[in-house]
């Protein structure tokens, strides 16, 4: 039986990251954001899985953050990888130019 993974975006992972303290990589995602990631903080399995049929990026997230040991670092290598190439390709531009 094969997992699919999902994806976690530039910006979720920032935002999860916020909520979770990190203020260098992190990025606050407004109210409604806040309240989602708390919402998930206080579900139970059954919602939970509710949530991550309505909100998979974020309840994965959310829950590598928090069951996972490696799962704060796993969201900040998502950011610096994305922020890095990002930095790489602007720097590759004006070389062109």
């Amino acid at each position: 039986m094969s997992v699919a993974r999902r994806a976690v975006t530039l910006k979720v992972a920032r935002e999860v990251l916020w909520h979770f303290g990190d203020t260098n990589l992190g990025m606050h995602g407004g109210h409604w954001v806040e309240r989602l990631l708390w919402f998930l903080s206080a579900c139970d399995e059954g919602n939970l899985e509710r949530a991550r049929s309505q909100w998979p990026e974020y309840t994965e997230a959310w829950e590598k953050a928090t069951r996972e040991p490696w799962g704060i670092d796993w969201l900040r290598r998502i950011v610096k990888d994305e922020l890095d190439a990002r930095e790489t390709a602007l720097d590759f531009l004006a070389a062109d130019a």
